[in-house]
């Protein structure tokens, strides 16, 4: 599946009731023709911001995580896991995320490759930084659109990839965060 049509079936993502939620991550599964793909959302909720800022780095299998970020993950992984790795038997399977999702997604993604699930891609949209990890080897497209701070954030961690720039721009500003203008990006592109 390529980035536009993974950015729209996120942004549809927003509007629907998760498929899988857990400890405050909430995600969904979407299969087609083209492959699968796990769509990790991002912050839409008040409460996601306290596991936004619990953002000490984090000893775990994968690596050195964002705390926050790593105890959602591995609270949605045996919610999730025995779909996601029949799937992985029969697709291409793409791990994918917006925002804290974004993170949430390299952090599955590691994950999974360590308990030997095939990973074909890992896309992200403005993800926030997960942190050192070890385990990822699949091929990472990282995408940060003009002054988007999320991918900045929190600034002692790192990002598993080198970004995909969209539309560069000086400083920070919030509304280059939202999902949209990766979307018209894309379409451009």
């Amino acid at each position: 599946m390529d980035a536009l049509t993974i950015a729209k079936l996120i942004e549809n993502d927003y509007n629907a009731p998760p498929q899988y939620t857990e400890w405050g991550v909430e995600c969904s599964l979407n299969v087609s023709t083209d492959g699968a793909v796990v769509i990790f959302r991002g912050t839409d909720e008040p409460s996601d911001w306290f596991k936004n800022i619990w953002a000490r780095p984090h000893k775990t299998p994968v690596g050195w995580c964002h705390k926050g970020f790593w105890e959602g993950v591995e609270a949605i992984w045996p919610v999730i896991f025995a779909d996601v790795f029949a799937v992985s038997r029969n697709y291409d399977l793409t791990i994918a995320g917006h925002s804290k999702g974004g993170a949430e997604a390299s952090i599955f993604a590691a994950l999974a490759e360590q308990r030997n699930m095939p990973i074909e891609r890992v896309i992200t949209f403005g993800a926030a930084r997960p942190g050192r990890l070890k385990t990822l080897n699949a091929p990472i497209d990282r995408y940060v659109f003009g002054a988007d701070p999320v991918p900045h954030m929190p600034p002692w961690l790192r990002h598993p990839a080198k970004p995909i720039k969209c539309a560069r721009r000086i400083g920070f500003n919030v509304p280059d965060h939202h999902i949209s203008n990766y979307i018209k990006w894309l379409e451009n592109v």
